[in-house]
């Protein structure tokens, strides 16, 4: 991945991509509307995409 051994603000940004693709690929109902980087404090320099999605039932 791209994105792994980056600094902060550069991974953030290139992790979006790989997000977008994976759910795009393994759930065809989901439409991304927005990845947003969120961290773990007790974890410092992980970061944990928040994904929100809207799903298509039809």
């Amino acid at each position: 991945m791209s994105f792994l051994d980056k600094p902060q603000p550069v991974a953030e940004v290139r992790m979006v991509a790989p997000v977008r693709e994976a759910i795009h690929r393994w759930e065809p109902r989901a439409t991304v509307l927005r990845v947003t980087p969120g961290a773990e404090p007790s974890q410092p320099g992980t970061l944990i995409p928040v994904v929100e999605v809207e799903i298509d039932v039809e």
